[in-house]
């Protein structure tokens, strides 16, 4: 069974698809003219609000053959209507500076999969060529409770381990998480002892489960009035090719820590 889309994919897909545009005007009346100047203002950036870039080398080669006798105080030859002319058109010059954050249960990896198959009608629009691509994933930011799964941290490196000797699978934000709550059930058991019921571990959870340190970079605990282990936050950045950097941690007595891994 085909998949539906979503919403926002087919919003996306809709926007950049390749527009037709008519340009229509009695024989001799410039339009080919007014196009040429368009494209040689744009392209030299003396038009801020409007960005103008040739899609293909066939449209940069007809309209560059144009600009010089143009300049030359030459006519152009009315062609405009033979010719299929293939653009791309930005308002407001620069891509808008806009920050995108997610939290951790949107799915970190699946979305960085997601954000970097974007059309290839998605440009950077600073290239006048327009032969530059982007993704939508370039920037946006998810934080999580766990640090980053390819970190050098011994805990992240030890899980790594694991995972490749007893599952073989995927490193992920999810499973690390995962890797870590069992890390401190078991540490909860062992110190817990051989005598084991609700009530014994529920006290060994509030008072002996204390600063453990898995090595992740941060001390994990539990106490009567706190069932939280960490509050450690991780502000993750998506790049361009769908992996992440870690530029920064966060916690309530440090705050924003930059430069984290």
């Amino acid at each position: 069974m085909a998949r539906s889309q979503s919403p926002a994919v087919a919003v996306a897909e809709r926007l950049c698809r390749p527009q037709r545009v008519g340009v229509f005007g009695h024989r001799g009346v410039g339009k080919t003219t007014l196009l040429t100047l368009l494209y040689r203002e744009a392209v030299g950036g003396r038009l801020p609000d409007l960005r103008l870039a040739a899609a293909d080398a066939r449209t940069a080669d007809y309209l560059s053959d144009k600009i010089i006798p143009l300049e030359n105080g030459q006519s152009i030859p009315g062609t405009l209507a033979e010719t299929d002319l293939r653009f791309h058109l930005y308002h407001k010059g620069t891509r808008l500076d806009l920050l995108f954050i997610h939290v951790s249960f949107v799915g970190s990896d699946s979305l960085a999969q997601a954000l970097t198959s974007a059309p290839e009608t998605y440009v950077d629009v600073t290239d006048a060529t327009g032969q530059t691509k982007k993704t939508y994933a370039d920037g946006v930011m998810v934080t999580q409770v766990v640090p980053y799964y390819q970190s050098q941290a011994p805990g992240i490196t030890a899980y790594r381990t694991d995972i490749g000797k007893y599952d073989s699978g995927t490193y992920t934000f999810t499973s690390l998480e995962g890797y870590i709550a069992a890390r401190l059930f078991v540490e909860a058991l062992r110190r817990n002892g051989r005598v084991l019921d609700d009530a014994s571990l529920t006290n060994t959870l509030n008072t002996d489960l204390v600063d453990v340190d898995v090595g992740i970079g941060t001390l994990l605990g539990f106490s009567a009035t706190s069932h939280q282990a960490s509050h450690t936050v991780w502000g993750s950045r998506i790049g361009g090719d769908g992996k992440f950097t870690v530029p920064f941690t966060w916690d309530p007595k440090g705050g924003i820590v930059p430069g984290s891994s």
